[in-house]
């Protein structure tokens, strides 16, 4: 007999060092491959035995030990045993609360995690996905979510493929990601999204993530309601990993009238998790009111990219905000579409003290651009740029920080008449101009260029 103590402060009989460990050698020698309990498809009593005076002691970690190692005998063993220790396993769960369920499954192991992943048989991943149902809530509302996200993740996965040769498995999979994503779970963890304590926040976030698309929905709601631009941050970015199943709310959002930050992070979501379907429904928001969601689409479409997209950007450097025209300048670059090369060409030729070009920032983008596409038909744009007015002249058209652009643009085209130009910038009154120039050479001898 074991010899038993009992703890005023918990509750439970706490067992010696001496007795646990004898115990754990008992229950460890009769848990082996020809126990003839597992060869009838059944838990060995050992097992329940010993699991119940560790759960009964608090010693719920080796108690999931326990429990790993029965379950791993019962995978070699029949379908039947493995049935078996996942109810055994599920009444286990049923006499803890939500703290100390996590701390049992998190003994497990990953275990689980692996059962259900290879499980071949549609009776044995059905009991285990029953099991999940059942304590998959009130673990999640609790705060308690992290040993079940990894789970969740699993039938994700399995929502979203066919079958892989276990029938009704992507079914059963949809239907227990809806019966865990309650309103109840998801109220509650919104409301420890919005806490102040940093560790909850993070917490909820990955139980949000692993809920899916009824967490999706709750998110883009909650980025049209709060009023904390934190907050709202915070729900973009679990947007995003989200993603796919994100997708069709944030494209509700871009059709029905809603407020302009509401637009704005949708298309910052979609930047990210969209594909090119998405590319006309945000190039429509490149006429929006607001010059905050059209710096967003001109981001956003220099992330997706086509021929739509290439279009709405070269109509976006006629933009009135001179933000709109620089993000559109910079996507363009990125996309290094030729398509692009007039546009901004003629974009840096325009005359800033003309006002027909107000932001010198937009050209000097405009210059890196035309570095990054590295095509011939831009050169004489940024050569102009950078030299004088005329031949013995020492007036220049563009300022200081125009002509620092053009010349580190100019590193990506190793033409003869470029080496030139930069060798005698090299010598220019202008202190900045020196250097850039001086940097450009040096990028062209290394065989560097702003397009790599």
């Amino acid at each position: 007999m074991l010899a038993e103590t009992a703890d005023p402060s918990s509750g439970l009989r706490s067992l010696s060092a001496d007795d646990l460990e004898h115990m754990l050698t008992e229950v460890g020698d009769a848990l082996n491959q020809g126990n003839p309990a597992l060869l009838r498809g059944e838990v060995p009593p050992e097992a329940v035995w010993g699991a119940d005076q560790l759960v009964s002691a608090g010693e719920l970690e080796k108690a999931g030990q326990l429990i790993g190692k029965a379950w791993l005998l019962a995978q070699s063993a029949s379908i039947d045993a493995r049935i078996h220790t996942l109810n055994w396993l599920t009444g286990v769960l049923a006499v803890l609360g939500p703290r100390e369920q996590a701390r049992l499954l998190v003994s497990l192991n990953g275990h689980l995690v692996s059962a259900l992943h290879e499980a071949a048989n549609p009776n044995v991943y059905g009991t285990l996905v029953q099991a999940l149902v059942r304590f998959a809530p009130q673990m999640l509302a609790a705060g308690q979510g992290e040993p079940i996200e990894p789970l969740m993740r699993v039938l994700h996965e399995h929502s979203r493929s066919d079958d892989g040769g276990l029938s009704g498995r992507q079914e059963t999979a949809q239907r227990a990601l809806s019966a865990i994503a309650t309103p109840t779970v998801l109220k509650a963890l919104l409301g420890e999204f919005q806490c102040g304590d940093k560790i909850r926040q993070s917490k909820a976030t990955r139980a949000l993530v692993a809920c899916g698309e009824p967490a999706a929905r709750a998110l883009t709601e909650l980025l049209e309601g709060a009023e904390s631009v934190a907050i709202r941050l915070r729900a973009v970015s679990a947007l995003k990993a989200i993603g796919n199943e994100a997708i069709p709310i944030l494209t509700e959002k871009l059709h029905g009238n809603y407020p302009w930050f509401v637009k704005r992070n949708a298309v910052a979501v979609l930047r990210d998790v969209g594909g090119p379907q998405q590319v006309p429904l945000i190039a429509a928001q490149a006429r929006h009111s607001d010059p905050r969601v059209r710096v967003e689409v001109m981001s956003a479409l220099g992330k997706l990219g086509g021929n739509q997209a290439v279009e709405t950007l070269i109509a976006g450097l006629n933009d009135r905000e001179a933000a709109v025209r620089e993000q559109a300048v910079v996507s363009l670059g990125n996309l290094r579409n030729l398509r692009a090369l007039p546009a901004l060409s003629a974009l840096i030729g325009k005359n800033l003290l003309g006002r027909r070009e107000a932001s010198e920032v937009v050209q000097c983008a405009a210059c890196a651009a035309l570095g990054q596409i590295g095509d011939d038909g831009a050169a004489e744009a940024l050569i102009k740029a950078l030299k004088p007015e005329g031949r013995c002249s020492f007036r220049h058209s563009k300022s200081e920080a125009v002509r620092c652009a053009a010349a580190q643009a100019l590193a990506a085209y190793p033409r003869a008449d470029v080496r030139e130009l930069l060798a005698a910038a090299a010598k220019d009154p202008n202190l900045a101009v020196r250097a850039a120039a001086g940097s450009a050479l040096r990028a062209l001898e290394t065989g560097f260029s702003p397009g790599d």
